[in-house]
């Protein structure tokens, strides 16, 4: 037993005790340190319970299926029919079961709610948590969620910038189908206040499907967090892309990502440095893009590769995954004492050829003394320029097929190819038609096919279109070595590297003015007076398997034609208007050229016939470079009639762009005259004499 005097310091201890624990107690329900005016919180009795120490007591009140608020100034949190026990010496709350709602952030309470079992919150403070809620919450979840629950009194707090009450989800693989009928998710999910996000965990990102206007998925989008914006916006940084073309994609490790829900519109960025700075790959043309961004109406089979407005203009480049420039592998050596690729295809070779590396052993392998750190910036770099795949959060490596092909190709292992297409457009790069997967890109001024050999397009309207694997359509005008080729409809067929010359509307052919030469040596071309037109056939730019041209050979480029195309004498000379080119022309047989960069003028020979409008009978013989740099003949005949069969002639025959001349006799009923100087038109002849004679007729 206490004595007296015992007892009376116990019993004010206490009642202070329980005069703080209301106090506080009042400062969890009110949110502040003044006490006012509130309803009564308790209607059950101060109980005291024995602290089990057989000589002390702790005050105590239960209360059963009421309301617990706390208040602040502008918030208010309310849990709902619960039941629990007040600890006033510990100023504790330990609640049962309750229930609170979303309105604090603007959502009906009907639409989003929380259910708990037991629960405490220490009214010292101004928040709390709760482990195993389930959360209702439509249209993620039913009421079968279950997570952690926090809450806070916010003073002043506004439902549209409220970040309480939040709930985050245990399961991180919820699906999730009904956010909108075009998109479908896993992964798991946060709430706080009115904002929803979609989480992953550790390494496994959170992943949403988008379907496109055929029902069939379109889009799909890894990232670590998903920000869900009044089911209005879908926003994702250093998201992982991959668009969907047949089984094939295109594909981005980790770029800006915004959806728009009422619209089912992507808009796909990519950054300024690091991984997301890197290329789009595309696997159906084989491509690396290098665009500001990605945009679709997934309502839409077409979507738009562009330029963001106010970026400075900058560049679309389109680049076959073979191509290679030396000097983006010589900067890597420029800026150490070794060359970062070189030892990551060794370091890959002498692990089984892994592509996957973790940052931290690559940086041991180049120096034992390197951290990840150090080799960060490189690693950066590479992700720019499309060598690798970088995984900051795992600090793991991906080792893409350029690491082993530039490394190859700088060695003269392997082939490799020079096509890197430029679009100078200002707002549209390029558009995939998802129909037929055809890329068409805009604003490119001119692509090369292969440097060495000087096959080069200039499209017409400054377009050209990919298909799968590199083959591409275009129109305009290529440097065929000293031929120049304009025409419509051609097509490059990668793997065999030639173009198909579907309309060949002309080809005029370069050769050597004199011995004349440029300041580097070079022979000064001037283009034949003559075009040959109207032709089809085939390009070979170089064999298939030498499209780097490594290997020099000398046959390359050459053409091929596969119908007979033309010659017009329409265009020169003082009676060209006379020559009408459906009547007067020089069919050209089917011919092959090679050497295109290095023929013999003189041993130039095209064969066909020349057809005159009726002055002669066709005329087989073969052209060449004439003195007025046309392809035209000269040659001799004996007794040919002359306009069906009104005279003959004999001698020399001589075409080219003054017209068809001759010189010799021609013969007209019962007369015979000879002349130098001979000019033949349809229905028409003009010649200066020297001799004439008529026979008489008895």
């Amino acid at each position: 037993s206490f004595s007296a005097p015992v007892t009376l310091t116990i019993g004010v201890l206490v009642l202070i005790a329980v005069l703080i624990g209301l106090y506080y107690l009042f400062r969890f329900m009110n949110g502040k340190t003044a006490a006012r005016d509130t309803k009564q919180l308790f209607s059950g009795a101060l109980q005291f319970k024995d602290c089990g120490d057989g000589s002390s007591t702790y005050p105590l009140v239960t209360n059963q299926n009421f309301d617990v608020q706390g208040i602040t100034d502008g918030d208010t949190i309310t849990i709902q029919n619960t039941s629990g026990t007040f600890y006033f010496m510990d100023n504790l709350w330990v609640g049962e079961q309750g229930k609170t709602n979303w309105t604090r952030a603007g959502i009906d309470e009907n639409k989003a709610y929380i259910l708990f079992n037991k629960y405490k919150i220490n009214c010292l403070q101004t928040d709390f948590t709760i482990d195993s809620a389930m959360l209702y919450y439509l249209p993620f979840s039913s009421g079968n969620m279950k997570g952690k629950y926090t809450d806070k009194l916010v003073q002043n707090n506004k439902p549209e910038a409220s970040s309480y009450p939040r709930f985050e989800s245990y399961n991180h693989n919820i699906s999730v189908d009904n956010l909108s009928s075009t998109i479908s998710y896993v992964g798991g999910l946060d709430f706080e206040g009115s904002k929803i996000y979609g989480k992953g965990s550790g390494d496994q990102r959170a992943v949403m499907k988008f379907d496109r206007y055929d029902g069939k998925v379109g889009l799909i989008v890894r990232a670590n967090i998903f920000d869900i914006r009044k089911y209005e916006d879908i926003l994702a940084s250093n998201a992982q892309i991959t668009i969907m073309l047949g089984a094939d994609s295109i594909y981005h490790a980790g770029c800006d990502f915004k959806y728009k829900i009422s619209l089912n519109k992507t808009y796909i960025n990519r950054g300024e440095t690091g991984i997301s700075k890197s290329p789009f790959y595309d696997s159906y043309h084989k491509h690396e893009i290098q665009a500001d961004q990605i945009r679709w109406d997934l309502n839409e089979p077409t979507i738009e590769i562009r330029n963001v407005a106010g970026t400075g203009g900058t560049d679309g480049y389109f680049e076959s995954v073979d191509y290679f420039e030396p000097n983006r592998l010589y900067k890597y050596q420029n800026i150490a004492d070794f060359n970062i690729i070189e030892r990551i295809r060794t370091y890959s070779i002498q692990h089984d050829t892994t592509r996957e590396i973790y940052a931290a052993d690559l940086a041991k392998f180049i120096k034992p003394t390197y951290t990840s750190e150090i080799i960060k910036g490189s690693l950066y770099k590479l992700c720019e320029d499309g060598f690798i795949f970088y995984d900051e959060a795992k600090d793991l490596i991906t080792v893409r097929d350029k690491v082993y092909k530039y490394v190859m190709a700088d060695r003269k292992k392997v082939d490799y190819d020079d096509i890197k297409i430029i679009s100078k457009s200002d707002s549209l790069y390029a558009s995939i038609d998802l129909t037929s997967y055809n890329m068409d890109v805009n604003g490119v001024k001119n692509v090369t096919f292969s440097d060495s050999n000087f096959v080069m397009l200039f499209p017409q309207n400054d377009s050209v279109t990919i298909q799968k694997n590199r083959d591409m359509l275009f129109s305009g005008m290529m440097f065929a070595g000293r031929w120049d080729l304009h025409g419509r409809g051609f097509n490059l067929h990668y793997n065999d590297f030639n173009i198909g010359l579907t309309k060949l509307d002309s080809i005029v052919i370069n050769i050597p003015r004199n011995n004349d030469v440029d300041k580097n040596g070079q022979p000064i071309l001037v283009p034949l007076h003559s075009t040959i037109e109207d032709a089809t056939g085939t390009l070979q730019i170089d064999s298939k398997f030498n499209k780097s041209g490594k290997v020099k050979n000398t046959r390359y480029p050459s053409i091929k034609t596969d119908a007979p195309s033309y010659i017009y004498y329409d265009k020169r000379g003082p009676y060209a208007s006379l020559y009408d080119r459906t009547k007067f022309f020089y069919e050209v047989a089917p011919f092959k050229y090679d050497s295109l960069n290095a023929f013999s003028t003189a041993r130039m020979r095209f064969s066909g016939r020349l057809v005159s409008a009726g002055i002669f009978p066709d005329i087989n013989e073969r052209v060449r470079v004439q003195d007025d740099l046309s392809l035209g003949f000269q040659t001799t005949r004996e007794v040919l009639p002359l306009y069906g069969g009104l005279g003959n002639y004999s001698d020399t025959i001589n075409i080219d762009n003054t017209g068809l001349r001759g010189k010799g006799t021609f013969k007209f009923l019962t007369s015979a005259s000879t002349s130098n100087d001979i000019f033949f038109m349809p229905e028409l002849m003009l010649a200066n004499t020297q001799t004439f004679s008529m026979k008489k007729q008895v």
